[in-house]
């Protein structure tokens, strides 16, 4: 079981992260499907290059790249819940 303090920060560190890419990136309302697993596909690398060099923690560790993945995979999951009622 996951206790709540640490619920609240990966939930708190996933809604920072969320708020950034689309500030930054938008809600991908244009892009393709391909070009958001492609996306997806980029960060997990970056959690991948992490993990090889030790880094757990630190600005571009795997904690943090994790969050970039889940800011991915929710942009994702809104545009299939876009789309499908188009």
């Amino acid at each position: 079981m996951i206790s709540s303090t640490n619920y609240e920060r990966i939930e708190n560190t996933i809604k920072r992260e969320l708020c950034r890419s689309i500030n930054k990136h938008g809600m991908w309302d244009g892009y393709k499907f391909h070009q958001m697993l492609g996306k997806i596909r980029d960060e997990f690398e970056e959690v991948n290059t992490a993990y090889t060099e030790g880094d757990y923690s630190g600005p571009h560790g795997m904690y943090n790249e994790l969050a970039q993945v889940s800011a991915c995979c929710i942009k994702t999951m809104n545009q299939i819940i876009e789309r499908e009622g188009k």
